[in-house]
């Protein structure tokens, strides 16, 4: 069963687009922001992310469209979020970059899909900050 409930944020970043995109796309660049580590595989069609020992999130890449959108259908994550689908979505505008995030599919307007709507805010603003002026947040420190 599909949902219409999504979560959509748009930010504004001062970097190259191919900057953004590897931020969201990469293994590299997921766990600079926002997991504890992340892989890629190798051909590009899996994502798997940890959150410190005790949570692991796996997904099927279902969009990889270079430097400009890059999609994650979750299989494997916490129940909530398995058959959801996040979604970045990268464009220039005006010597800028704006980056969508829609984190569709969910199953109502839960709890968890609340919890969430609040984090990626916070999220978001430490990618920011990481590619418009070095600053790294460490992973222990990124809950909101």
């Amino acid at each position: 069963m599909s949902s219409n409930h999504r979560i959509l944020i748009d930010t504004a970043i001062h970097a190259e687009v191919k900057a953004v995109f590897e931020a969201v796309s990469t293994a590299e660049g997921l766990q600079t922001w926002w997991s504890d580590t992340a892989t890629v595989t190798d051909d590009r069609s899996a994502l798997t992310l940890t959150f410190g020992p005790e949570y692991t999130f796996s997904g099927e890449v279902v969009d990889d469209l270079p430097h400009a959108r890059f999609s994650v259908r979750w299989t494997d994550a916490m129940p909530t979020w398995d058959g959801t689908t996040l979604s970045f979505e990268v464009k220039p505008v005006d010597g800028h970059v704006v980056l969508r995030l829609e984190h569709a599919g969910w199953e109502g307007a839960t709890h968890e899909m609340a919890k969430s709507a609040y984090h990626w805010p916070f999220l978001l603003r430490g990618l920011k900050a990481w590619l418009e002026n070095g600053t790294r947040v460490p992973f222990a420190q990124r809950g909101a």
